[in-house]
């Protein structure tokens, strides 16, 4: 009933939007609509991010996280693993999580810091030589997650390292694949020093700005 109730929506609306290519397309094909369709991905404000400057790389590798810590969002098998191969790099995770889920990441190199305002998220993320994505690949809901965090780390002009996730594959190649402990602790090394500078990071993610997307869906509506 709910499904029949969906399609007949999808199929009279006059504009579909979504912030996943993966579920937009989804929807499309399980309602069979044939009408304006926009892409429309979780944005960032530049300027905020933009007005954080660079940060010298220091002698120890701080790898950040900042988001949801939880057992649907991350996967922590594959973190405790990347933990245990460099024990000499700090990581730190800021963001909300029960008990429980803090469990999963107790290890001498790691630092996990409540959840912060907005507004203090640049400065935060300006402590970290990497920003990570380490989503939990197996949960087919994360098929349909937008990443936004990725758009927060190269605004503030550092490199990431992500799990394979449908929808990171725009981010290439300013965001890094990596699909096991191994390969992710290489990537990160990797892109510690590539050859994208901070200010190329910072003038491809301008696209996700929201004064873009948000006249992208006001010139559509129009």
């Amino acid at each position: 009933l709910l499904l029949n109730m969906e399609n007949n929506v999808l199929k009279r609306c006059d504009l579909l939007l979504s912030s996943s290519k993966t579920l937009l397309n989804r929807k499309i094909k399980q309602s069979g609509r044939d009408g304006e369709n926009i892409f429309l991905p979780n944005g960032v404000d530049c300027h905020r991010f933009f007005l954080i400057d660079k940060k010298k790389l220091s002698n120890q590798v701080v790898v950040g996280f900042v988001g949801t810590i939880s057992s649907r969002a991350l996967d922590f098998a594959l973190l405790q693993s990347i933990f245990q191969l460099r024990p000499n790099w700090k990581f730190i995770f800021v963001g909300p999580s029960s008990f429980e889920e803090k469990k999963y990441l107790n290890s001498k190199n790691v630092i996990v810091l409540e959840a912060v305002e907005g507004k203090e998220i640049p400065k935060i993320i300006s402590n970290f030589d990497v920003g990570i994505i380490p989503y939990n690949i197996e949960d087919e809901r994360m098929d349909y997650v937008f990443p936004r965090k990725a758009c927060e780390y190269l605004s503030a002009g550092i490199p990431v390292v992500s799990t394979p996730l449908k929808e990171i594959e725009i981010f290439k190649p300013y965001v890094r694949i990596a699909n096991s402990p191994k390969n992710f602790v290489q990537e990160i090394e990797n892109v510690l020093y590539d050859n994208i500078s901070f200010d190329e990071r910072r003038n491809f993610v301008k696209q996700f700005d929201w004064n873009i997307l948000v006249n992208k869906l006001i010139d559509k509506i129009s």
